[in-house]
């Protein structure tokens, strides 16, 4: 995991050798203390921050001897509290992927070939500035089934964590997964990796399994049935494992838990999907038709446009 920020203070050599012996009866120079080894740990402070700094979110140097803080220790407090407020500001508010809004005119509604993504960088800005944007956030999901592919893994937001006009409220979903995080991306790697990664990620957190599937299939679904679906891109895959006495634990604060009557965590057999009791959302109803070969009857159909 990355540190989420880091703080060097240099300062001169001659400064240095300045403060340590301010109040002491000697000047004689010490084995770590003298202008010489000064200087080469400074030189050594700069290549570590050249080599290793992009393995840390953000790195902030502070040099405490020039105009402004030379003998003025409350002035260097000063700039590091409010360095670090507002850099904790911004690092609190996660970074998440987003391509830009043009993608949208290479989608149709409903599945979409994977290679439609693959001309297009995954982009990073604060969440609040993509959530008010009309650009296009990709979802790596993952439908959890069997062989067979008569069972899948179902879940259930909490209406605690989504919104009014979310089309997960109170829904069945077919998937699980997440946006694409910026430390999901590794200088080098291409889009379907990094959504590889955050798919990992995804499910570790969300139900404690360490799922790395090879080669999965892979598509897409776009379904802009209402404001917030216009800005969402599944990247669905399909991970097939042995279900059979299999029980999963959701470990996601996002989900209801399983617990009493609510199917959410459960695994059910498709044709109790199609039953008629559970409402769908349309990204469940695109994996029903392309991973299961169910077409939604129309009562259930009903269900997978959110009212906005």
């Amino acid at each position: 995991r990355h540190l989420d920020l880091i703080y060097v203070f240099k300062v001169d050599p001659k400064t240095s050798i300045e403060r340590e012996y301010a109040f002491l009866l000697t000047e004689q120079r010490g084995s770590i203390m003298n202008e010489q080894v000064l200087k080469g740990f400074n030189v050594s402070i700069d290549n570590v921050v050249k080599d290793y700094g992009n393995k840390f979110r953000r790195v902030t140097k502070i040099t405490t001897d020039t105009d402004e803080t030379k003998d003025n220790p409350n002035t260097v407090s000063y700039i590091v509290t409010k360095s670090v407020l507002n850099i904790l500001k911004e690092l609190l508010i996660e970074k998440i992927g987003y391509f830009k809004e043009g993608i949208k005119s290479e989608l149709k509604f409903g599945a979409n070939n994977i290679s439609k993504i693959k001309n297009y960088s995954i982009d990073f800005k604060r969440r609040d500035e993509i959530e008010n944007s009309e650009n296009v956030q990709p979802i790596a999901i993952a439908v959890i089934t069997n062989a067979k592919r008569n069972k899948v893994l179902v879940v259930k937001k909490s209406s605690k964590r989504t919104s009014s006009d979310s089309p997960e409220t109170d829904k069945l979903l077919l998937y699980i997964g997440g946006h694409v995080r910026q430390e999901d991306k590794e200088d080098g790697n291409d889009n379907l990796t990094t959504i590889s990664k955050t798919l990992e990620r995804e499910i570790e957190e969300e139900i404690g399994e360490k799922i790395s599937p090879e080669n999965p299939k892979q598509f897409l679904i776009y379904t802009p049935d209402n404001p917030k679906s216009k800005k969402h891109l599944a990247i669905c895959h399909i991970i097939e494992m042995d279900l059979e006495e299999k029980r999963f634990k959701l470990t996601s604060e996002e989900f209801i838990m399983k617990t009493g009557t609510t199917k959410s965590g459960h695994i059910l057999k498709i044709s109790e999907v199609l039953s008629g009791k559970h409402k769908l959302e349309s990204w469940s109803v695109t994996i029903l038709k392309e991973v299961f070969n169910k077409e939604v009857p129309k009562t259930i159909e009903l269900f997978s446009h959110d009212e906005v």
